[in-house]
Order: C-alpha cells, then sequence, then structure tokens
C-alpha cells in the first residue's frame, strides 16, 4: 500500500480505478481514497461490477475498489491480489491481507446491508423484527457462512441501526461534495 501511495503521488492520472458505477459504494470508497492520500487516479465507471471484473482480470484498468465477497474467488484462485481492505482492521477471512487503515489511520469503507421497514411501522413490531434478525445474524452457520464470504455477521438493534444510517449519511455526503460527483 505504502508503494501504489507513493507511486499515485508521483504519476497523477495515470493509474485507472474501476467501480460498479458513478456514485456505488465502490466508488466512494476510491474518492475518499484519493481525498486521504492526495493522489489523483482516473475512475472509470461500470454498469455493475461484471464488466469492472473483467476488465480488471484482462488489465483494461489498474485496480479496483470492490465488495470482497465478488473479488475473493478470483483472489483465491490467484487471478487477482488484493492489496488491503476498507475494513478498519485486518478481516478474518485472510489476516495476511493488512487493513487500509494501517497506512491512511481513518480510512474505512465498508459496504453494508440493512432491514428497512416503513416509516410508523408499530414499535413492537419493528422489535420483533429486530429480535428474529439477530438471532438469524448470531446462529453458528450463518457466521460462518458470512466469514467465507469474507464478510461480517452483524447484527444491532433499530435505534443504533438508524443512528449508524445518519452518521453515514452525513460522512459520504462530504466526499461526494468534495468529489463534486454529479449522477449521470
Amino acid at each position: 500500500m505504502p508503494e501504489l501511495i507513493a507511486y499515485l503521488k508521483a504519476n497523477p492520472d495515470k493509474v485507472s480505478f474501476g467501480s460498479a458505477g458513478v456514485g456505488t459504494s465502490q466508488h466512494l470508497a476510491g474518492e475518499l481514497f484519493q481525498q486521504m492520500t492526495g493522489t489523483k487516479m482516473v475512475h472509470v465507471p461500470y454498469k455493475g461490477s461484471s464488466q469492472m471484473l473483467t476488465d480488471l482480470l484482462s488489465g483494461q484498468i489498474d485496480l479496483a475498489f470492490d465488495n470482497v465477497p465478488l473479488l475473493l474467488p478470483q483472489v483465491k484462485t490467484g487471478q487477482l491480489a488484493m492489496l488491503a481492505t476498507a475494513t478498519p482492521k485486518r478481516a478474518a477471512f485472510d489476516p495476511e491481507v493488512p487493513a487500509v487503515a494501517e497506512f491512511l489511520p481513518g480510512f474505512e469503507a465498508v459496504a453494508w446491508h440493512g432491514f428497512l421497514v416503513p416509516a410508523g411501522t408499530p414499535k413492537p413490531i419493528v422489535e420483533k423484527l429486530s429480535a428474529e434478525i439477530r438471532a438469524f445474524m448470531q446462529q453458528p452457520d450463518t457466521v460462518q457462512k458470512m466469514a467465507e464470504l469474507g464478510a461480517a455477521a452483524v447484527a444491532v438493534d433499530s435505534e443504533p441501526f438508524a443512528a449508524y444510517i445518519a452518521s453515514e449519511t452525513a460522512r459520504w455526503k462530504k466526499v461526494i461534495e468534495a468529489a463534486d460527483i454529479k449522477l449521470e
């Protein structure tokens, strides 16, 4: 990672990075990386990860920011090299792969998924759904399967999740504004 950052600083706009499209989490991860390192790469947006992966494997683009479960099969076969993860700490699926945060303190760009219900859903229903989801996410089979995919099984109650969504929205809004990203 330090060598990549040094190379990017010495060669602005000479390295391309692919993402699943303008404004996607992958694109924003690349923009955050550039903002935190003071580097400049050429963003190549795709309509999803499939074509981006094909172009990455064939050398049409230099690097990519994407979700681990999508790239892990190619990493395991040696077709791709994972330089680092965007998680705050090294990932359990391969503790040998460093986290970007080891070189850029504070860097984090993780994809997350959640269950949402319409506003105004009665609290007892929200609490029941939350308890069932939490129980499912804590099952050993779920934890193991998620780990095999390079993901983490995490469950939080609705109020902390709402706070997390609000903080993520504010954090990524700053990245979007600094990069002047406009949806096409």
